[in-house]
């Protein structure tokens, strides 16, 4: 890989290839989500060649930008004056869904409020609200599935360290 980005990733990905065994099973998560976000950054740029490239990434920027707010299909579409149909085309050569990647996003914002000391004192609905996740039981169904563990123990396994 020819780019700063894709360099690092190879770096990290070739360090966590002789290390991962010595990682307990929250480390090897939080690590896998840091290499996620850099392999992210690295499709950003490599998509980012064209003119749709670069349309995919101010979609993608929007949506980190707003996560709290209405990130539909309609509502991402409108605000980049294109149609739902291509933003679904868009998203679909990044091999997610518009509401996959949104939900995963907004997962992540969460999960790094749940581990933040100064937010210990909010409920975990709170934060998940905060994100635009207000049902809170589909909230910790989808946090669950998306991190093997409900949102209380990775919470408190954050305040036990």
């Amino acid at each position: 890989m020819t780019s700063p980005s894709g360099r690092v990733l190879s770096a990290v990905a070739g360090e966590l290839a002789v290390r991962a065994r010595g990682f307990g099973a929250l480390a090897g998560r939080e690590m896998g989500e840091h290499v996620g976000a850099i392999l992210r950054t690295v499709l950003r740029e490599t998509t980012a060649t064209g003119p749709a490239g670069g349309l995919l990434e101010r979609i993608l920027a929007h949506i980190d930008d707003r996560l709290a707010g209405d990130l539909s299909p309609g509502a991402l579409a409108a605000a980049h004056h294109i149609s739902v149909r291509h933003l679904h085309a868009l998203f679909q050569k990044t091999g997610r869904t518009v509401g996959d990647h949104v939900r995963r996003r907004r997962l992540e914002r969460i999960r790094r409020d749940l581990v933040d000391p100064a937010l210990a004192h909010l409920p975990v609905y709170a934060l998940a609200a905060r994100w635009g996740l207000g049902d809170a039981s589909h909230f910790g169904k989808v946090f669950r599935a998306e991190f093997g563990l409900p949102p209380r123990a990775v919470r408190d396994r954050s305040a036990d360290r």
